[in-house]
């Protein structure tokens, strides 16, 4: 029998294994990289292989690319292995490393290094147009410089005027007003994950590890569970879980480490990290930095960068128009 081992596994996964001891689990969704399992708490399991991002409640596999799996398969859990259908064989999980997919305490930014982090951020968002909201970064270049209002993609003109409100809620610490108007924005957007979603991911990291208490933790808590609940009933599964983990700190672990390394300003780690998310998913990766840019920007806890006035979006002629045209 073929025994396939995890190398690395997110320890809540691993703990939640071992809660579990025996259950079957269903093929959720099957891609080039990933395989995601449906557990009979309607959580998902995502396998990848050596080299892939480790997500909230994933593991990485040595020899990945051999598994056989399609939707509505069963994988049967019996103590720390995986045994997989048609005599594929197992996976053995419990020789795996043990990784966190969450910071272990909040981080206390450093206001000039953090400015010159989100600097960067913004420079490589502006270098050419993003297919998802990410092109939005334009418009506050635009606005803060007193240059022109550029021209959008349909989704970022559609969007724009209902994430202008919400940020300015969020922005100004109104964040039951913010939740009451992120409706607008949960499930919108191209791509697997929407591009609304991995922004709203970043900004709910963000906010999870602020420090200061300018924020009552009952509003933020508040605050997080509105969002939750439009996740459930707004986005897919897959997008869902990764706003849900966002709400409790835990992300894969590309959004974590990039989301570290700009509120401690290490342009070192924080460069590649930009680079493999600019091609990472349709969209996904650019709108987690757009999000991150604009949470990090606005946050009532942390400074502004250097220079930078509050974001704030304007529609620009004609994109009004596209707004009422697409809601009717």
């Amino acid at each position: 029998m073929k025994v396939f081992l995890a190398s690395r596994i997110d320890r809540e996964l691993k703990d939640y294994l071992a809660s579990l001891g025996e259950s079957d689990f269903q093929v959720h969704s099957v891609f080039r990289n990933s395989i995601n399992l449906l557990t009979p708490s309607r959580m998902l399991i995502t396998l990848a292989g050596p080299g892939s991002d480790l997500m909230p409640m994933g593991m990485l596999i040595q020899g990945f690319s051999e598994l056989v799996l399609a939707g509505k398969n069963r994988v049967r859990l019996a103590g720390t292995f995986l045994h997989l259908p048609e005599n594929q064989g197992l996976i053995d999980a419990g020789q795996a490393e043990v990784w966190p997919t969450n910071l272990e305490s909040p981080l206390n930014p450093n206001r000039k290094e953090m400015g010159l982090a989100l600097d960067y951020i913004e420079n490589k968002l502006l270098q050419e147009e993003r297919e998802g909201i990410a092109s939005l970064a334009a418009v506050l270049a635009a606005k803060r410089r007193g240059g022109r209002t550029p021209s959008l993609n349909m989704y970022a003109s559609f969007i724009l005027e209902d994430l202008s409100l919400f940020l300015d809620a969020y922005g100004e610490g109104r964040l039951e007003r913010a939740g009451q108007l992120a409706r607008a924005l949960i499930g919108f957007g191209p791509g697997l994950t929407p591009s609304c979603d991995d922004f709203m991911t970043a900004l709910l990291l963000s906010l999870f590890y602020r420090t200061g208490d300018s924020l009552s933790r009952d509003l933020t808590a508040a605050f997080f569970e509105t969002v939750v609940s439009l996740a459930k009933e707004k986005t897919n599964l897959i997008s869902c879980q990764m706003i849900r983990q966002a709400a409790r700190g835990h992300a894969g672990r590309l959004y974590l480490d990039t989301f570290a390394a700009t509120v401690r300003g290490d342009l070192a780690a924080l460069e590649p990290l930009v680079e493999r998310l600019l091609v990472y998913g349709a969209s996904s990766g650019a709108d987690f930095l757009f999000g991150l840019y604009c949470a990090l920007s606005r946050m009532p806890a942390v400074s502004t960068p250097v220079g930078a006035e509050p974001l704030r979006f304007e529609a620009g002629r004609g994109q009004n128009d596209l707004l009422k045209k697409n809601t009717g």
